[in-house]
């Protein structure tokens, strides 16, 4: 009586068998070397109001990125441990601070001592994003050189920049007051129809010309970053909001610096991601 045939086929003899390959990890890891930086990591405490010293673990910063970063410590650490995580540039004053787990420890012997290599990945920031983005990228590099505009003196071009609606938010549009003024600015606006990367539509409670300038202000609930900046009024004209006693006006932002333009972008991606027009529609 024959055997049946194995299934699947055995390897030929004298050919080793290779474990399946594995996917290639395609994700971005962008890194930045931790020197220059200092940082302070000390244990979650469970309870709350309670004002002991808590020892500082880190000795050193070796790098840190989006996901997490990579320090000596003190003493071996075995995940999962629950870090408070604070990092300082002296050289701008900034501080980013969040919350992670030691996921690895690995303990190494250098010239006769022994140092504890950790990583901790976050589990939550509370710093804002554009201050994230100084210390994980650095300083963004000069921007090129303005090339000339031909015909110079006639008027701007149409901006061609997407709008998008934002909720959750709260907005503020003040008249610029005179330098020394001792006046407290007064908030006009009354409702932000949409948002650009270069400048906003809203429904103000009194009429300001063309020309003018005011100050904007924008605060997003579900963020910690708050959008300030200098708008100068493009057009305005009344509209039928407040039976008729509010005027529709369009603002150019002027004066945006890095961190403004980076917050601008990371909004512009947040509101028109296909989860929150979906989620819109409901």
């Amino acid at each position: 009586m024959h055997e049946p045939p194995l299934w699947p086929p055995p390897p030929p003899p004298n050919r080793p068998v290779l474990p399946p390959g594995r996917k290639a990890d395609t994700r971005r890891r962008v890194r930045r070397g931790g020197a220059g930086f200092v940082l302070t990591c000390t244990h979650v405490t469970a309870t709350r109001g309670h004002t002991a010293l808590r020892p500082n673990l880190a000795l050193e910063l070796r790098d840190l990125g989006w996901g997490g970063i990579q320090f000596v410590a003190t003493d071996p650490l075995r995940p999962p441990c629950a870090l408070s995580v604070q990092i300082k540039d002296p050289s701008t004053g900034g501080i980013f601070h969040a919350r992670g787990n030691v996921t690895w420890c690995d303990t190494r012997r250098v010239v006769g001592r022994e140092i504890h290599v950790v990583g901790v990945k976050f589990d939550e920031i509370y710093t804002p994003m554009a201050t994230c983005t100084w210390f994980f990228q650095g300083p963004e590099p000069p921007a090129p050189a303005a090339s000339p505009v031909i015909g110079a003196g006639l008027p701007n071009p149409r901006r061609r920049r997407e709008r998008f609606p934002v909720d959750d938010y709260f907005v503020s549009v003040s008249r610029e007051t005179p330098y020394g003024s001792s006046a407290k600015p007064v908030n006009l606006a009354f409702r932000l129809v949409d948002l650009s990367l270069t400048g906003a539509q809203v429904v103000c409670t009194d009429l300001l010309d063309p020309g003018s300038k005011v100050r904007f202000i924008l605060h997003l609930n579900r963020f910690s970053d708050m959008l300030q900046t200098t708008a100068e009024v493009v057009w305005s004209r009344r509209t039928a909001s407040r039976g008729g006693r509010a005027w529709s006006v369009g603002l150019q932002f002027k004066f945006l610096d890095r961190n403004a333009q980076k917050l601008l972008e990371y909004m512009m991606n947040w509101f028109t991601s296909e989860k929150e027009r979906m989620h819109r529609r409901e």
